[in-house]
């Protein structure tokens, strides 16, 4: 209940238009002595407009280097937010954001820049975007290169709050995105290739703190020639100098080449609780899936799991208790799911091929059956019609669809994994620049916003994602003409799809 009464809170926050307010531009043929409501008489710094602008106001950065650390100096208000943009997007480039304090940054939007390492700004806060404030947005920035972690939230009191951080790509920082404080919403954000820059570790995300939500991220491509000694988790929680996390939800996550997609510790004062992953996919791992050490009521229900080497799911510690595993596939894993020490667990309804046997079998546990996904080798885990994942799950009202939306059941009785089988057979129909396709990549911000799909000019295109869910309906002609008579375009956004890169398409 705390975590659905967060999402409600953060959303209505994010849909509140400002009522009034003035725009002001930053260029780097500009001058702070002018007004600013122009591009022809925009100002030099975004640290002057920082200093200037207050609730209800937006920044509209043009492109260039701008070689400054941005640190907020106003705050907004809930229905007046103080908005810093790239225009266009991406465009602009900076060494960073620092919201400041809780008293300075609150209800403010950072949205569309690069962000880069400063090699003179140094000491603890040289992180990409730190956020010390409340009700604060970071949405599709690109973070490169930075030596501490991409975006940070303040670890002191008193903690964050209400915070939005989403349809961000990072590459090749030390580590991704760090949570602090109670309400924080993660979503479709891409974290990839972690490199080790300088000491400690690199982590897709670590979170602290109550009512956090992750949802739709992709964390892959480490190498563990870039990362040293260094231990990568897709999340990592620990509790080593008094942190905890409790009421905190992992929902259709795609993670690999990591250590452990999860490393959940609370050895030192056991505070940590209630932590539920739900139609997640973690695959290539160097070692663990979940390890859960003294968390108590981790509940792990229909995620797949698949060639991770040591272990699928663990429990141990005597406050691990009211862990739960069920409707998961475990595929190659190694071990499937077991409890150690006075762990206390119990599971039903799992498949599982090429790993141990559970702990305890539940009554229901499918063992040595091939789950039959439709190219594990390429990473595509969704099912085939024959696989005996179909039909056999348990009813799990926490888990009324799958890691992309599509509604459960399908039949009868829930699936098994993260995808659920949908049974209408689609197939495309079209071509891509002549060439007849059954399906086409659509690459997600940052790299192409749209693909083009070749018709008649009386067309009717239905775009499906990979699971066969229908993603929208679209009439030939809507783009623009081919040079050949009677040929149009269509076009489709990808970035609703951050989840599913591919997409099938047919003609109606």
């Amino acid at each position: 209940m705390k975590n659905m009464l967060s999402r409600t809170v953060l959303l209505c926050s994010l849909t509140v238009i400002s009522s009034y307010g003035t725009t002001y531009y930053v260029s780097l043929s500009g001058n702070d002595t002018w007004p600013g409501t122009r591009p022809d008489s925009a100002w030099r710094h975004i640290a002057h407009a920082c200093s200037t602008v207050v609730a209800g106001d937006t920044v509209l950065v043009l492109p260039g280097s701008y070689p400054e650390r941005v640190v907020f100096r106003h705050s907004g208000s809930a229905n007046n937010k103080i908005i810093f943009k790239s225009y266009p997007r991406r465009t602009a480039t900076t060494w960073g954001f620092d919201t400041n304090s809780p008293t300075a940054g609150s209800f403010t939007r950072i949205e569309g820049f690069n962000v880069i390492w400063d090699t003179i700004l140094t000491g603890w806060r040289d992180y990409g975007i730190f956020i010390s404030s409340n009700n604060v947005e970071v949405v599709d920035n690109y973070l490169s290169g930075l030596r501490r972690t991409a975006i940070q939230g303040n670890w002191s009191q008193p903690w964050t709050r209400d915070n939005y951080i989403a349809d961000n790509r990072i590459f090749h920082c030390q580590a991704g995105i760090g949570v602090e404080g109670t309400n924080w919403w993660i979503e479709n954000n891409e974290v990839e290739r972690l490199f080790y820059y300088r000491s400690g570790d690199c982590d897709y995300t670590r979170f602290f703190g109550d009512s956090i939500v992750f949802r739709r991220n992709y964390f892959h491509g480490t190498d563990p020639d870039s990362i040293g000694t260094a231990h990568v988790d897709c999340f990592q929680t620990f509790d080593d100098n008094g942190e905890h996390a409790a009421y905190v939800t992992m929902e259709a996550n795609r993670g690999s080449d990591f250590a452990q997609a999860f490393m959940g510790e609370s050895h030192y004062y056991h505070a940590s609780h209630d932590i539920l992953f739900k139609n997640n996919v973690f695959y290539r791992g160097w070692a663990w899936g979940l390890c859960v050490q003294d968390i108590a009521n981790v509940r792990v229900l229909n995620n797949t799991f698949a060639y991770i080497q040591w272990h699928g799911v663990g429990f141990s510690g005597p406050y691990a208790q009211g862990g739960v595993v069920r409707n998961n596939i475990f595929f190659n894993t190694n071990t499937s799911y077991w409890w150690a020490d006075t762990a206390q667990a119990s599971g039903d309804y799992n498949l599982i091929f090429g790993a141990d046997d559970p702990t305890v079998i539940g009554p229901h546990d499918i063992l040595d059956q091939d789950p039959l996904f439709v190219d594990s080798i390429n990473n595509d885990f969704r099912l085939q019609a024959t696989s005996l994942a179909i039909e056999h799950g348990d009813s799990l009202l926490e888990v009324l669809d799958d890691i992309i939306g599509t509604s459960r059941p399908q039949g009868p009785r829930w699936d098994i994994g993260a995808y659920e089988y949908v049974y209408n057979d689609i197939k495309s129909e079209v071509t891509l620049r002549g060439v007849p396709m059954k399906r086409f990549s659509v690459y997600p911000n940052p790299f192409v916003d749209f693909a083009r799909v070749i018709g008649r000019e009386n067309d009717q295109f239905i775009v499906y994602d990979i699971s066969g869910r229908k993603a929208g309906i679209y009439n030939g002609g809507c783009i623009g003409r081919d040079l050949v008579a009677g040929i149009y375009f269509v076009g489709y956004c990808g970035r609703s799809l951050a989840a599913s890169w591919d997409m099938m398409v047919k003609v109606k």
